[in-house]
């Protein structure tokens, strides 16, 4: 691979419950993500616009109605299509919790294949298409009720996961081609914890490197490669990214928000919020 994916760390959902789902705009919310890869199953309804995508090496736009398909451990990357908004839902969901026992036949016959990468399915389910009228049901179901996905409309989840699961079967192929992962680059995901983790703390490249068990400027090199930036702007953007989401979903100052993101400079804060996002935080939290 011509850059080397990094595994996400995140937790998505519950751990007794590991599903969840997004909702995207952009660029109001984000304008990429850089190359990754993860251990759930993803699905991504575009509602509107059109986004890019980079899958395996490969380029592919979905437009309005498609439906991207990513299998666990593919790696992938999303942008913005240049002067092209975009909306979107996120769905994610790890293998096991359509699994019913420890030993359990079913999952066996169908998830295992899926995950170990012995049947293929196509990346962009286009709009109209058979395959793709066939499961859109279920994905509107699940953006539908989205907000409830962890309280009342848990088993409405889990019921909606096993139609999609089970109507794709129907389209499984036999895969040739081995699935390679680059993971030369394992160790930078230390530095990625520590961002998602202790971001409100100072962090520098020379502890990150120490981190990763090599020095201060192989860090810097590789950690361009395998995520397409420097690891200040990465910490910057995570830090933005959370204080955005503090300013949509609390009412706390917006000063005391820019100092638990990591943020000691309040001007600087805002200077960076407004080039990242393109509005003031006053006028996110108002919009949002």
């Amino acid at each position: 691979m011509g850059k080397s994916a990094v595994q996400e760390s995140k937790n998505h959902g519950l751990n007794e419950f590991p599903y969840s789902i997004y909702h995207v705009k952009m660029p109001e919310h984000i304008t990429k993500v850089a190359l990754h890869y993860h251990d759930e199953f993803e699905l991504v309804y575009v509602v509107s616009g059109s986004i890019e995508f980079t899958i395996l090496e490969k380029k592919y736009i979905a437009n309005k109605g498609d439906i991207v398909l990513l299998l666990p451990d593919y790696p992938h990357s999303m942008k913005q299509v240049p002067n092209i908004s975009c909306e979107y839902y996120c769905i994610l969901f790890k293998p096991e919790i359509l699994k019913r026992s420890d030993s359990d036949p079913i999952y066996d016959k169908i998830m295992t294949p899926l995950i170990k990468h012995t049947v293929k399915l196509p990346f962009i389910l286009k709009d109209k298409e058979k395959i793709t009228e066939s499961i859109k049901y279920e994905c509107t179901d699940l953006m539908e009720y989205w907000t409830h996905s962890y309280s009342s409309y848990a088993f409405g989840v889990l019921g909606n996961l096993y139609k999609i699961v089970g109507t794709l079967t129907e389209y499984y192929e036999a895969n040739d081609t081995i699935l390679l992962n680059n993971r030369s680059y394992d160790r930078i995901k230390e530095s990625i914890y520590a961002v998602e983790n202790r971001y409100e703390q100072p962090l520098s490249v020379e502890e990150m490197a120490q981190l990763c068990n090599v020095s201060a400027s192989h860090f810097m090199k590789l950690f361009k490669e395998a995520t397409g930036d420097s690891f200040n702007n990465f910490l910057i953007i995570y830090r933005l990214k959370m204080a955005a989401k503090k300013l949509a979903e609390t009412d706390d100052k917006i000063v005391n928000i820019s100092t638990d993101c990591g943020f000691n400079n309040q001007s600087y804060f805002c200077r960076a919020f407004i080039k990242h996002f393109n509005m003031s935080p006053a006028e996110y939290r108002n919009k949002h």
